[in-house]
């Protein structure tokens, strides 16, 4: 039986990389729980210098209206 060593060494193969795949996913949700964590702390940030700072929180949400010139064309 030639095939038995084929077999063995895909088999092998095939743990290892079994293995592979599960290593990465838990890397992938420590990085995605790292990356939240780090989104929440940004925002909480940004919301604190808007704090400090109201004429920035002021600009940043006044919407000029459209020119005339807009309105004309649509």
């Amino acid at each position: 039986m030639t095939y038995k060593p084929k077999y063995l060494k895909l088999k092998s193969r095939f743990e290892e990389l079994k293995e592979l795949k599960f290593r990465n996913l838990e890397e992938l949700k420590t990085i995605r729980k790292k990356c939240h964590k780090l989104k929440m702390e940004n925002s909480h940030l940004i919301a604190v210098l808007m704090n400090l700072r109201p004429d920035l929180q002021e600009e940043s949400d006044v919407d000029e209206p459209p020119s005339e010139e807009e309105t004309e064309s649509n």
